[in-house]
């Protein structure tokens, strides 16, 4: 029966082999800033100037699997009628949110145009739509994982201050919470995509915790931050690293099975050596 199947487990194996060096390959030496450094997924957006964040306040604690929770305090002024406001999470490089809830209000969440979209109020309307003039305080909270690819690097680069606001920021204040100490830091502060580097009193680090304000920040402005803590992190549990695993055991073993398989089915029949009888 082996015999039969013998040419397809053969191929089937070789696969499995070169399915596992390109996952892991993949995984391994694909770079997170590389993953972060995208075109502006809000550009095609419109600026909204029927409400105004007046205070933003964002905290982020990093996990060593770079996992981070993240909590969003958000109070806005309204000045006109308004159903409540939409913060867009971006997930155009595979990253994934879970946990995803808001207090403060009624909320709920859709997925459209590549973003997973957290509105406030209530789905259809009604008794909880503001007038202008009005505040309101939200506290948006959720975990994201990065996309399954994000290199096993040392530094962490993310944005954290979002850039998908269709309105100004003010009086923001930020603090990332890092699972080792913080050995270097880089801010950028301003448009997306910016490489200037910000230097100002108010970014200050403090063994594992940085903690960073701005007075303003215009329409899809925000801020990235790329931490070098020069300990490796190690990468979250996702369907792809098990796949690899698996056709890495199936890689190793592969030699073994494929000797076995190549093993000729039939007996082995002793030798048995004839001479002429001795002449006494």
């Amino acid at each position: 029966m082996w015999k039969k199947y013998r040419v397809l487990i053969i191929i089937l194996v070789v696969i499995a082999i070169v399915f596992s060096a390109i996952v892991i390959a993949f995984s391994v030496f694909t770079s997170s800033q590389e993953y972060e450094k995208i075109n502006n997924p809000f550009e095609s957006m419109g600026v909204d100037n029927g409400y105004r964040i007046v205070e933003a306040d964002y905290k982020i604690n990093v996990g060593d699997d770079r996992v981070a929770l993240v909590t969003e305090s958000i109070t806005v002024a309204f000045y006109q009628t308004s159903h409540g406001i939409v913060r867009y999470l971006a997930t155009s490089k595979g990253e994934q949110y879970n946990d995803v809830t808001v207090t403060g209000d009624d909320y709920f969440v859709t997925a459209e145009g590549g973003f997973i979209c957290v509105n406030t109020g209530k789905r259809y309307g009604g008794p909880t739509d503001y007038s202008g003039g009005e505040i309101k305080s939200y506290t948006i909270t959720y975990s994201i994982v990065p996309p399954t690819n994000t290199a096993r690097s040392t530094n962490y680069y993310m944005n954290v201050v979002p850039y998908g606001w269709s309105t100004s920021q003010e009086n923001v204040s930020l603090s990332v919470t890092m699972p080792y100490t913080i050995k270097d830091v880089q801010l950028f502060a301003g448009e997306y995509g910016s490489t200037n580097t910000y230097n100002g009193s108010n970014l200050s680090v403090s063994d594992k915790v940085l903690t960073f304000s701005i007075a303003k920040l215009n329409p899809f402005q925000g801020v990235t931050v790329d931490i070098e803590t020069g300990t490796r992190f190690s990468l979250p549990f996702s369907t792809g690293g098990l796949l690899a695993l698996i056709f890495a055991i199936i890689a190793i073993a592969a030699p073994l099975l494929i000797k076995n398989l190549t093993v000729s089915d039939r007996p082995v029949v002793e030798v048995v050596n004839a001479a002429p009888p001795s002449e006494d």
